[in-house]
């Protein structure tokens, strides 16, 4: 019982790299890294409204919105988290940044992502320069400094 047990357990410490690919483009628009169901939370954060990532969630919902599905695809699995991580940043990194709807290249702290999520969407030296901010400016702030807290939302 103690080795299906730790058989079971390896499985599950195994990560995998992967890509949310547009089926009306065929374009890869997100690299992730993941374990378990995570190549499949995107979709679940999109109908229940939990966006952890702006640029990803509009993407899902104009793909959505035009007839489209989201295809999700499994590059290479089996790997460590370490290599996970690595594969993710050099496809990132491979594919462009500017091309995908992930907010770093990968590796970041979230606290690192929400800067650079803030500085995509608002470039910090205006940020900073903003002498009346509206509630959405307040708002978006909140949320970037928040650290992407994600509440679990499952269909």
């Amino acid at each position: 019982m103690a080795e299906k047990e730790l058989n079971l357990k390896q499985k599950r410490l195994k990560y995998y790299v992967y890509f949310l690919i547009d089926s009306l483009t065929n374009q890869i628009f997100y690299v992730g890294k993941g374990q378990g169901k995570r190549i499949f939370a995107h979709i679940s954060y999109y109908k229940c409204g939990n966006i952890d990532n702006p640029f990803k969630y509009e993407r899902i919902a104009n793909i959505i919105k035009s007839g489209g599905k989201v295809e999700s695809e499994i590059f290479v699995d089996n790997l460590s988290e370490q290599e996970a991580l690595e594969i993710e940043k050099f496809m990132i990194r491979y594919i462009g940044i500017d091309n995908l709807t992930n907010i770093s290249s990968g590796q970041n702290t979230e606290r690192q992502k929400a800067m650079v999520m803030l500085d995509r969407i608002i470039p910090l030296d205006i940020w900073c320069n903003i002498e009346k901010r509206t509630q959405s400016d307040i708002d978006l702030y909140n949320f970037v400094v928040s650290g992407f807290k994600q509440v679990a939302c499952y269909e």
